[in-house]
């Protein structure tokens, strides 16, 4: 990985696997479908602007 301050070496020495509550797991599905609904709602968003939006090509004066 390099930075503003220089290049940085990581190496993963050990990784850890945890048990989620039954709370943790419907927090963590309700966040990934509040992300998802987001998601879905800005492309939505952005379609509409698009097909909405008016755009007119000048040619420069001479």
């Amino acid at each position: 990985m390099t930075s503003r301050f220089g290049v940085h070496l990581i190496q993963l020495l050990e990784r850890r696997e945890t048990k989620l509550t039954d709370r943790e797991q419907r927090e963590l599905a309700r966040n990934m479908l509040r992300e998802k609904k987001l998601d879905e709602a800005y492309v939505q968003w952005a379609q509409d602007v698009r097909g909405r939006a008016y755009v007119e090509f000048r040619e420069p004066p001479q």
